[in-house]
């Protein structure tokens, strides 16, 4: 398995992911475009052939508040790390960076859990509702939960 952070020839083997868990509406969907425009912020894990199994981003809102995004991985490699070693790889940069708390909107509360993060209200994360859950088609009966991790 191999764990890293995204380049431009990644773009569209994302894309497809992110288009998969949105058909299914377990993620918003991405733009080919917006995938190019932020790759650098992209961690990806390949499989031994070469295959992409997941994905994950992050988006800044401040210099302390970040959030983990679109997060996927494919159904065969569930259960075996990939997700957490992305999440891992994506909270150390963001750490770096100065993050006092990352959260996330998810569907897998337990997974965010077992990585140290907490079930909050959404209503504490106003600069994601007003930035970009205004404009989701979902806001009005969004069933995703935030959990947060937060450092001193």
């Amino acid at each position: 398995m191999d764990i890293r952070f995204a380049s431009k020839s990644d773009v569209k083997d994302i894309e497809h992911l992110i288009a998969n868990y949105a058909r299914q509406n377990l993620l918003l969907p991405v733009t080919e475009q917006e995938i190019k425009e932020n790759i650098s912020d992209y961690v990806i894990g390949r499989d031994d052939s070469g295959s992409i199994v997941g994905c994950a981003t992050y988006t800044k809102y401040s210099d302390i508040l970040f959030e983990i995004r679109s997060l996927a991985v494919v159904s065969r490699m569930r259960n075996k790390g990939v997700g957490r070693e992305m999440v891992e790889t994506l909270i150390a940069k963001i750490k770096d960076m100065g993050a006092k708390k990352i959260f996330a909107l998810t569907y897998s509360v337990g997974f965010f859990e077992k990585l140290g993060f907490s079930v909050v209200p959404k209503e504490t994360l106003p600069e994601k509702i007003w930035k970009v859950c205004v404009n989701c088609p979902k806001f009005e009966h969004c069933d995703e939960i935030a959990v947060v991790r937060e450092y001193k």
